[in-house]
């Protein structure tokens, strides 16, 4: 039993612990548009609520709104002329932050939907929501540690993207319409997160997509008439064939050979959990 003078020194102390001093500052960034040159565009964001939507009107290349704590963080908003390349959002500067660390802080990004953007974003501790439908996307990467993100695409993009890489390590992500991300090339890396990509939407060529899945879930969303082929190398991960056949060492949807459009799917990994599932609207 702890002494009862014990206790009652440790719990003033508790009481007399100081709280973390939060000094709130805003910054608003912009730079107009002068040309349709593609650009490259990385967001950094350590912790607190993201949005990013595509920019109303055409003068603007970029527009950032901050509100962050700077005990914890450095703001971002960094033109490089020579790269046509701009840095914005913050970075953490005092160990690292969690939700409630973050609570209060806030970024809202607009992107001109002009030229081709070469997109990046790497997420901590972050709530987002990501508006992509509409730009001009030539490459996405998207990193996120312990986030919580949706990503949509409620319009076509309107640039031929390259590839589209999704890094989920402790993160909850969905994609959602990313059928219309016009893209050929999708590798999804998930560690111990969830990932779910919706492939609804209208697109017309394949997709040849990568998944290594370590010990997260990956749940991956086709519309009906979408045929699948799967080439599995994964160890000791969940995998649910029920509807799909297999022909030598690969497993087919049964609709493969007269679907219209195809989703090449190589899966590797280990003590992870897959599921394909159809959407029959």
């Amino acid at each position: 039993m702890i002494p009862r003078a014990l206790r009652f020194t440790a719990l003033s102390l508790a009481f007399a612990a100081p709280l973390s001093a939060q000094h709130w500052r805003t910054l608003d960034a912009s730079r107009q548009l002068s040309d349709s040159s593609s650009v490259d565009v990385r967001i950094t964001y350590a912790a607190g609520k993201l949005e990013l939507r595509p920019a109303t009107g055409g003068r603007t290349l970029y527009s950032m709104s901050l509100k962050y704590d700077a005990e914890h963080g450095e703001p971002l908003a960094n033109w490089d002329a020579a790269h046509h390349a701009v840095h914005l959002g913050v970075k953490g500067v005092k160990g690292s932050w969690n939700r409630r660390d973050a609570e209060g802080s806030a970024m809202r990004a607009d992107l001109s939907t002009v030229p081709p953007i070469d997109l990046s974003l790497e997420l901590g501790a972050v709530t987002g929501d990501l508006q992509l439908g509409g730009l001009r996307l030539s490459r996405l990467r998207l990193k996120a540690g312990a986030a919580d993100v949706s990503a949509r695409w409620d319009l076509p993009n309107r640039e031929p993207m390259h590839d589209l890489t999704i890094d989920a390590g402790a993160a909850t992500l969905k994609l959602v319409q990313a059928g219309n991300a016009n893209t050929g090339r999708i590798v999804a890396n998930v560690g111990v997160g969830a990932l779910e990509i919706d492939l609804g939407g209208n697109w017309t060529r394949d997709i040849d997509m990568t998944a290594n899945v370590a010990m997260g879930t990956l749940d991956l969303r086709l519309p009906n008439d979408v045929g699948i082929r799967v080439e599995s190398n994964a160890f000791m991960v969940d995998f649910d064939k029920a509807a799909l056949r297999k022909r030598g060492n690969e497993w087919y949807s049964e609709n493969y050979d007269a679907a219209p459009r195809k989703v090449r799917l190589r899966l590797n990994g280990a003590m992870g959990n897959v599921s394909i599932t159809r959407d029959t609207k």
